[in-house]
């Protein structure tokens, strides 16, 4: 089993500080590993493109691994 946590990039502010620090000490110091998630807003994107984005996101993940969101 791994633990896995997730990092929006592209947020601004106290927020994206805030979550880089969290990311960094779960992923160089308890050994969790990164989901990187891209934020951006794209209103004519296909639903296709949105499920192909998530199953790269999701990719290294397995049956039993734990998120942190």
């Amino acid at each position: 089993m791994r633990v896995h946590i997730t990092n929006t990039h592209h947020m601004i502010g106290v927020a994206r500080l805030a979550q880089n620090m969290v990311t960094d000490i779960a992923t160089k110091e308890l050994g969790f590993r990164e989901i990187g998630v891209f934020q951006y807003n794209d209103k004519n994107e296909s639903k296709s493109s949105l499920i192909a984005r998530f199953d790269g996101m999701l990719a290294g993940v397995e049956l039993g691994d734990v998120i942190v969101f």
